[in-house]
């Protein structure tokens, strides 16, 4: 038990750093750094945001283990619809960015924790922004959401990736990354009742399903 924890202190000191030291590294640069482009100095803040956003993700995850643990869902009726469409307008910078259509089917409500479900789909868009081509489809139904994207689908089982932190470079945890994110996802869903399942969509790549009960 104490190794463990160790380890888990140890990655989780990892993933904070990492990210922390990027970005000081690249305001250390745009302070020094007089005469760079415009062009020049806007990949760099890309960088920076890119960087401080991941160690604001870990945070967020961190602390919804934490009230999943020791709170009960807050349930209240959601129209799935519109919850997707506020989370695809969210994203919808960055995936324009990045060359990405994102879009948004279905209908649907759910008796959920909206804080809860709000963090797993982050989770999931998350997911999908990192490994997709061009597209990714948010859809709902009677008491179910689920994210797809057009990228390689997932190289591991499930199972094993939403497995708590874990730092092995699978398909839904980044490079170092205490892998929290499907983990995230899988207890919200069981919290509700449900449960997160994984198909091959119509766009041939990861299709992650969450069914609320």
């Amino acid at each position: 038990m104490l190794e463990a924890r160790e380890a888990l202190f140890a990655t989780l000191a990892h993933d904070l750093k990492t990210p922390l030291l990027a970005g000081l590294r690249a305001l250390e640069y745009l302070e020094q750094a007089d005469t760079i482009g415009a062009q020049q100095r806007k990949q760099v803040l890309h960088e920076l945001w890119t960087e401080l956003s991941g160690a604001y993700q870990l945070v967020e995850n961190l602390l919804t283990a934490s009230r999943m643990e020791n709170q009960r869902p807050q349930l209240e009726p959601i129209l799935l619809l519109s919850l997707l469409e506020n989370m695809r307008l969210r994203f919808q910078r960055r995936a324009a960015e990045k060359g990405v259509t994102l879009v948004v089917s279905g209908s649907g409500q759910a008796r959920a924790d909206r804080y809860l479900l709000e963090r797993a789909l982050t989770n999931l868009i998350e997911n999908a922004l990192r490994f997709t081509r061009s597209r990714i489809v948010l859809r709902c139904g009677e008491g179910w959401v689920e994210v797809e994207d057009d990228g390689p689908g997932l190289q591991e089982p499930l199972e094993q990736l939403s497995q708590p932190f874990r730092s092995q470079r699978l398909r839904g945890i980044r490079a170092g990354s205490a892998g929290l994110g499907l983990f995230i996802v899988r207890r919200v869903a069981e919290l509700h009742g449900g449960s997160l399942h994984d198909s091959r969509g119509p766009l041939g790549g990861a299709c992650l399903r969450i069914r609320l009960g």
